[in-house]
Formats: structure tokens, C-alpha cells, sequence
């Protein structure tokens, strides 16, 4: 009982910082152990070619990677829907409102690449040493994705994250569909194709259309660590290109 009292304090004491502590909580562990997941991309870390000691560090990396990302996503559908479509009713829908502040935009987006790595970019050798199940890739994580995408205002940050969820999403659909993953490229590096995603600085009163404005590093927690997405899209960063040599000088 007086766990339960305690524990019942802390979440008085907090109130709308509840909500964002949990995302909080949950984005950390995502972003600690998302680099090692990365690695099961390279064909010089299929399990056949390390020992066991490190599949372990690597397969613990991702449950530890998929568990974060599947809380991250189901509470904030859970809070978007109590908040914005009046799920409680009445006092119930008062009392979420009160508990559900905050901003999931990067938390989910940090889920988001998380589904779309294991879907498109993990060696499939993994998939079945681990045994993740079909939620990295079903059919309504894809249908929420696609609705993630449409309610962005698509003005600062929220522009280049909504573009990067919607081409995942086309990728990972295209997975399902000709079952085939997108292979590792050993030209990552190759900054001379491709597409790179970031966000417009626009001064006060400028059109949108403003091809001068400079482009600059979005705001997130981790970034794709110079990994593809898509057709060569690659996201802006100031680590992205060193994590592409990285991969390229490890694969």
C-alpha cells in the first residue's frame, strides 16, 4: 500500500509532465540501442560470422529497440485519441487533456525508423533469430504511419520528418508487396546522387517557394545514422555523413 500511495504522489507531483516522461523514457532506450540494431544492415554481421557473445549484444539491441518503439506508438495513439476525438467522454476526456501534454512528433518518428530498419534494411536472417512477429510491418502500423503523415502542418521540423515517414511507409509497402528487402549499398558514401531531406529557413512573411532559403539539419533525436531511405534519400545531418563511412568501411 504504501508503494501504491508513493507511487500515486509521483504522479500527482508531475501531472502534465506525465505524458512526456514516458515518451521520454521510452525514446532513450530507442536511441541507445538503435546504432547496434543498425548493424544487422551489414553482410559482415550476419550471425554466421560473429560469435555468440556479440549476437547477443546485437539481439538484445533489438527487442530492446522494437519493445520502446511499440510502447511509443500505442501511447500516443492512446493520448491522441483521448485528447483530440474525445475517447473518454466527459470527465474522462477532461482528465487526459490534463495528463497528455506534449509533442510526439520526434518520439514517434524515432519509432517510426525503428519499424522501417527492421522492415527494409535488417538482414531477414535476423528477423527469423529473433522472431519479431508481423507488428514491425502490418498493416495498420503502415495505415497510422500514413495518418501521422497527413496531420503534419508540415511547417519547421514536422515538414522533413512527415516526407521521410511517407517515403518509409511507400518502401516498407513495397517490402509486402514483392517480398524482396533493399539490399545494403556499399555506395552510401556516394554524396554525389541522391536526395537529402531538411528544413527551410523562411524569414517572416516569405513564400514557401523560396528556392534561396538556406536548408538546414532538422531537429530530431538521432537522425537515420547516414542509412538510406527510399530512392537514395538521405537525411541532413552533421553526423550522416561520418555514420555512412562508418557502415561503408564496416560492411
Amino acid at each position: 500500500m504504501e508503494e501504491q500511495a508513493l507511487f500515486i504522489q509521483q504522479i500527482a507531483a508531475v501531472q502534465e509532465n506525465v505524458t512526456i516522461i514516458n515518451n521520454a523514457y521510452l525514446t532513450s532506450i530507442s536511441v541507445l540501442y538503435r546504432p547496434t540494431m543498425f548493424l544487422t544492415a551489414l553482410p559482415s554481421h550476419r550471425p554466421i560470422y560473429i560469435n555468440n557473445k556479440t549476437q547477443a549484444i546485437i539481439t538484445n539491441a533489438i527487442n530492446k529497440c522494437m519493445s520502446a518503439a511499440l510502447r511509443t506508438v500505442s501511447l500516443c495513439t492512446f493520448f491522441d485519441t483521448m485528447v483530440n476525438e474525445n475517447g473518454g467522454g466527459g470527465r474522462m476526456h477532461v482528465h487526459c487533456i490534463r495528463f497528455c501534454r506534449g509533442d510526439f512528433l520526434k518520439d514517434l518518428f524515432e519509432a517510426y525508423i525503428v519499424f522501417w530498419f527492421v522492415a527494409c534494411k535488417m538482414d531477414p536472417v535476423w528477423l527469423h533469430l529473433v522472431q519479431l512477429g508481423e507488428e514491425y510491418n502490418s498493416s495498420e502500423l503502415r495505415n497510422q504511419m500514413k495518418s501521422f503523415v497527413k496531420k503534419q502542418s508540415r511547417v519547421g521540423d514536422s515538414g522533413p520528418i512527415a516526407d521521410a515517414v511517407e517515403i518509409m511507409v511507400e518502401e516498407m509497402e513495397m517490402v509486402v508487396q514483392t517480398g524482396r528487402l533493399a539490399p545494403f549499398q556499399n555506395d552510401m558514401f556516394d554524396v554525389v546522387s541522391g536526395l537529402e531531406l531538411g528544413m527551410r529557413i523562411m524569414s517572416v512573411g516569405e513564400g514557401p517557394g523560396n528556392e534561396d532559403s538556406p536548408v538546414v539539419e532538422p531537429l530530431c533525436h538521432l537522425g537515420l545514422l547516414g542509412m538510406e531511405f527510399g530512392n537514395k534519400v538521405r537525411w541532413k545531418g552533421k553526423g550522416e555523413d561520418s555514420w555512412r563511412l562508418f557502415w561503408k568501411l564496416w560492411a
